[in-house]
């Protein structure tokens, strides 16, 4: 659904679903990220009725196109500070329309989303929600908050709950600085939710798999991981999560990602040349003989 107010000025005009700028706040970044504090954004123009009307069906669309082009399911990313997040939190929502003011009306876009995909996938099209447990900013949408939001969310058709934390206004909490810290605080929406629900931010395969064991959550996230070691899942299934190459959580990717560079990697050298690599190209084709009409 966009970028929202947190979009960088590369990307075009700043729009959000109300006329509130971003401000990064002191003391609120992660390691490599600290250029950021103190930043005020560009005040976004608020979108139109008819504007988030548009993007419902612009959504709707690109969900027919991935079904016809065979995929098992999508994933809906209303998380971090993204725009479908700024509609659902009463910290950037102040709308007086139908997408706005009360929490039922600030629901209506990510509700109306997860019905019409499931009603365009089908029973057995995969339809996940990514969002925050907490937003960690004054008027923002907290923990508690989002263990009664995310089960009107699996009500309406999310088949997973794929979570993560803060927003542009607290990095901190968003890229925290050390692996598995956000698995504590998922644990409590999993209490909650009646489908699987996935923690990112793991780096050590021990770390996750203690995570799975007590229960605290369903399912692991990568990310920035496999952009270390892309080998990661490989190790771990053959015995040699010992030579994993660890995310060192030094943001490096997302500080050359936000400067336009291609993205790049303090532990991994060969991060962004993956096409100059032959071992990352992709196999060759099967030779599809020409179809003989009669």
């Amino acid at each position: 659904m966009g970028f929202g107010k947190q979009a960088l000025p590369q990307y075009g005009e700043y729009v959000a679903p109300s006329p509130i700028p971003l401000t990064i706040p002191k003391d609120s970044c992660a390691s490599g990220l600290k250029i950021y504090e103190g930043a005020t954004f560009p005040t976004p123009r608020e979108l139109t009725t008819e504007e988030v009307d548009a993007l419902i069906e612009d959504y709707k669309a690109a969900a027919q196109r991935l079904k016809a082009c065979g995929f098992d399911g999508i994933e809906l990313n209303g998380c971090h500070g993204y725009l479908l997040w700024e509609l659902m939190s009463p910290a950037h929502n102040q709308r007086t329309d139908k997408y706005g003011g009360s929490e039922e009306a600030r629901l209506n876009v990510p509700l109306t989303l997860l019905k019409a995909v499931r009603e365009i996938g089908g029973e057995d099209f995969i339809v996940g929600y990514r969002c925050s447990s907490d937003e960690g900013c004054e008027g923002g949408l907290t923990l508690d908050d989002m263990r009664r939001i995310v089960p009107i969310l699996v009500d309406h058709g999310a088949d997973y709950i794929s979570l993560s934390r803060g927003f542009a206004g607290n990095l901190k909490i968003q890229y925290p600085s050390a692996e598995g810290t956000m698995v504590e605080v998922h644990s409590k929406i999993k209490e909650v939710s009646k489908v699987p629900v996935l923690s990112p931010n793991i780096s050590n395969p021990a770390t996750g798999e203690k995570a799975l064991a007590e229960g605290k959550v369903d399912m692991i996230g990568l990310s920035r991981s496999l952009i270390a070691d892309p080998e990661w899942p490989n190790k771990v299934k053959t015995g040699n999560a010992h030579i994993i190459i660890r995310c060192m959580h030094c943001n490096t990717c997302l500080v050359t990602l936000f400067s336009e560079f291609k993205i790049r990697c303090a532990a991994n050298p060969n991060a962004g040349w993956e096409r100059f690599d032959p071992q990352y190209w992709p196999p060759p084709r099967i030779p599809i003989p020409p179809v003989k009409w009669k």
